[in-house]
């Protein structure tokens, strides 16, 4: 039997550190919906909250398999399962030397932290700008307010704790990388699998 899968991903990412780079092409209905809430999100949320929000990333991952089993040579069973969208927010208030990401000391990994309560959320499967970009904002609104509050308790334990090991910045300012295109083919994704990348800072 053989199962072929095939992954879609959209990434956009902005900073609010350097000269923005614009992506080259739409790339399509998602690619479009997830620039235009981008920008939107992050130009309102920059200036809100006690702590400013300084990086924001989407991903969307499109995923759809087909099974199909052969007898001698002859197909006798071909499956396609549904189309899914999982989208997944990455965001940081603060500053790079000090986020909402640093570690704090005598604390586990909390999924929460990274997806809310309620796990990766879904999006939408129909290419329905309004209905995806609705989908970005909700997800984008509760992470920020989530961010916000982890931020404090970061902000507590640095200085109430003892020096830390790892004196190392939350995060690195590099320049941008911006690719657009199909990646070679592997055995994961097989000839149908793609990825559609973009990012700006």
């Amino acid at each position: 039997m053989r199962i072929r899968s095939a992954v879609a991903t959209a990434l956009l990412a902005v900073v609010l550190i350097g000269a923005r780079q614009e992506p080259p092409g739409s790339g399509g209905p998602v690619l479009k919906a997830m620039q235009a809430e981008l920008d939107r999100a992050f130009a309102k949320l920059k200036t809100s909250g006690e702590s400013p929000l300084y990086y924001l990333c989407y991903r969307v991952y499109e995923t759809e398999s087909v099974s199909v089993s052969a007898t001698y040579g002859a197909i006798d069973n071909q499956r396609r399962s549904e189309k899914s969208r999982t989208l997944d927010v990455e965001l940081r208030v603060g500053n790079p030397k000090l986020d909402n990401t640093h570690k704090i000391r005598d604390e586990g990994w909390d999924p929460s932290d990274r997806y809310g309560r309620s796990g990766a959320p879904q999006m939408p499967v129909e290419d329905d700008e309004t209905a995806i970009r609705n989908a970005l904002w909700l997800t984008t609104d509760a992470h920020f307010k989530s961010a916000q509050k982890r931020y404090i308790k970061v902000k507590a334990n640095k200085a109430v704790k003892v020096e830390e090991e790892d004196t190392s910045d939350d995060f690195s300012v590099e320049k941008a990388q911006v690719f657009t295109g199909r990646p070679p083919r592997s055995r994961s994704t097989g000839p149908a699998g793609r990825r559609d990348s973009a990012s700006s800072r």
